[in-house]
Formats: structure tokens, sequence, C-alpha cells
């Protein structure tokens, strides 16, 4: 869950997401990298929050982060922590 506006929402970075974020954005997950630009923070906040069935708009998370700057560290350690379950699953399923 991710608090905006004292109103919490769900966020899941998980694989619906990853395939909304390359259709959003026409790019690979795979370049998501650790230098994240402001873009695709939009783009991953966006697309994890719809993805947990939250019904908002990029202006919404881009109004959001303007208002309150420190939900940019809240959804870049929210995605790590879905992408590190996800490689933690794949490593449980090749066992």
């Amino acid at each position: 869950m991710i608090k905006i506006k004292n109103k919490e929402y769900k966020f899941k970075f998980g694989f619906k997401a990853l395939l909304m974020y390359e259709k959003e954005t026409g790019t690979s997950v795979s370049e998501i990298g650790e230098n994240i630009n402001m873009s695709t923070l939009v783009d991953i906040a966006y697309c994890g929050l719809k993805a947990a069935g939250e019904n908002v708009t990029k202006d919404f998370v881009i109004d959001a982060i303007d208002e309150d700057f420190a939900l940019m560290n809240v959804f870049t350690a929210a995605m790590q922590e879905d992408m590190a379950a996800l490689n933690n699953m794949g490593k449980e399923a090749k066992k």
C-alpha cells in the first residue's frame, strides 16, 4: 500500500505491471536501470497502481509526486521489493 494524500492505494509491480509498462512506454523493462529518470518513475508508479486495480491517471501520479517528493522514493522502493519477489519466485521455480 502506498499513501497518497492521506488515502492508501494498492501498488503491485508484478508481471501485469511489467507488461503494462512495456505497452505504455514502448520500451523493455530490461532497460530500467539504477538511474531511473523522472518519466520512467511516473510510468512505474502509474503501471503499478493500475495493475493493482487502482483507477488513477498519469496526471494524478505527477500531481501526487509534485505535492510530496518523498513519493519518488516510496514508488522506487515498492517497485524494487516487487521485482525482488519476482526474481525469488523464478529461483524457486527452477528448483
